[in-house]
């Protein structure tokens, strides 16, 4: 109550509820008003809801929360074996509640503020799906131990623990367990068989992928270290060149400092202790491998695809027992039994010298189509031969930039998404037969 000296009655810093104001003056003038104060609507609305990855604690939201002002009190629960237990507690001074750090489940928020103010909501925040996928599958040769693969893991973030386990007479045995620190789980030095890996973090997420290595039995030849080092002409029906860098072939880390090594030097190299040693062992053998398995005269018991997927899993890891254990396994193919020879190298791809190749007979068919292309080119070969088939993609300047290997005598197969405007050549190579077509990449 009080005296006006001048203006209107202003009131303010109220409650909620209902007020009457009562005027006088002079004991002969009077009178009153009633005004009604409702509070405002409280409403609590959960944003940014991120979840947490599988079995990880990284997953947050915000809850806005209109019609009231901080400071006031909030609780965090979380909903455990059907009831809600308390995670986090206090007074927020200012903003929005905002809560981090947590793990999949369903969570519910409640605030109050003057014992007369008060609200929840609740908040689902199911961890992410995980998923494993097999990838780089590379068999191992039958009675070998080269074989490996990768299991891509998403939905799951490292570290967590994993179990590698091979069956044997029925029964999943373990083979390797530990924590996986960072990357993909990765397993080299396998022998045939059927494997199972197991992944499980803090006791909330787990899951498992089987994986088939189904050995093969592929060649029986290969040419040593020691005979491509000394035997250059050799190299040319393989596609490779002895200045090509093994980088340009492997994908070798970066941390070996092995960018500017050739293919040459790699097959001349000793190797050494240490990491960078182990993988100079591992790249020579490799060096000599993949020259034996492009060479369409050696058959080789590895094809290039597979033994660069290996090599690649060997270096990646950088495990120098698992790089030594591949070297060893390429230094056994590379000494089978070599039936090349100084004299027997051949000048010219793939496999027989210029004199003796001949242009294909009507038998031997190579199509492509669309040319020119602005995009794909696809290639159909037809033959009514027996022989495999080799088939060498060049630019104008005469380096292979595709290859197919060892195909059957009808086949076709598509390329060239990814070149630049210009002119190719395609050459295949059937027995003593040749067919060449040029091809017009344009815009």
């Amino acid at each position: 109550m009080g005296t006006l000296i001048a203006g209107n009655p202003t009131f303010i810093g109220l409650t909620s509820g209902t007020y009457k104001v009562e005027i006088e003056k002079g004991g002969t003038c009077s009178g009153n008003t009633t005004v009604a104060l409702p509070q405002a609507a409280l409403t609590l609305t959960p944003a940014n809801i991120n979840p947490p990855v599988c079995g990880g604690n990284d997953g947050s939201f915000v809850v806005q929360a209109g019609g009231i002002i901080p400071p006031y009190q909030y609780l965090l629960l979380k909903e455990t074996n059907g009831s809600f237990v308390v995670q986090e507690m206090g007074t927020l001074l200012a903003g929005n509640p905002t809560f981090i750090g947590l793990t999949g489940g369903t969570y519910k928020v409640e605030i109050e503020k003057g014992g007369t103010c008060s609200g929840n909501t609740t908040v689902a925040l199911p961890q992410a799906a995980l998923t494993l996928t097999p990838a780089n599958i590379n068999p191992p040769v039958c009675g070998g131990n080269d074989g490996s693969f990768v299991v891509q893991a998403s939905g799951i973030k490292a570290p967590y623990k994993y179990r590698l386990l091979k069956e044997v007479n029925g029964n999943f045995e373990v083979q390797e367990s530990g924590t996986l620190i960072a990357g993909n789980p990765t397993f080299v030095g396998l022998t045939g068989g059927v494997y199972k890996l197991e992944v499980e973090k803090n006791q909330i997420c787990s899951g498992s992928i089987t994986v088939n290595l189904n050995c093969e039995t592929i060649g029986t030849e290969g040419c040593g270290t020691g005979y491509w080092k000394n035997n250059k002409r050799a190299w040319q029906t393989t596609g490779y060149s002895s200045t090509q860098t093994v980088e340009s072939v492997f994908n070798v880390p970066d941390a070996y400092g092995l960018d500017n090594l050739t293919l040459q030097q790699a097959l001349e190299s000793t190797g050494g202790s240490g990491t960078v040693g182990t993988a100079k062992i591992l790249l020579r053998a490799a060096v000599a491998a993949l020259l034996n398995a492009a060479h369409p005269d050696v058959d080789y018991p590895r094809s290039s695809q597979q033994l660069i997927s290996s090599t690649n899993t060997a270096l990646a890891s950088g495990n120098r027992n698992s790089m030594l254990q591949l070297a060893t396994t390429f230094d056994t193919f590379n000494n089978l039994k070599c039936k090349l020879s100084a004299s027997k190298t051949m000048a010219s791809f793939p496999g027989r010298t210029s004199s003796e190749l001949t242009e294909g007979s009507s038998a031997l068919n190579l199509k492509a189509m669309p040319n020119p292309s602005a995009g794909a080119f696809t290639v159909l070969v037809e033959s009514n031969a027996k022989e495999k088939i080799y088939l060498n993609v060049m630019d104008m300047n005469g380096r292979v930039i595709e290859r197919m290997e060892r195909m059957p005598s009808t086949t076709t197969f598509r390329f060239g998404e990814n070149y630049s405007p210009g002119m190719y050549m395609v050459e295949l190579i059937q027995g003593k037969e040749r067919k060449q077509v040029k091809l017009v990449k344009t815009r």
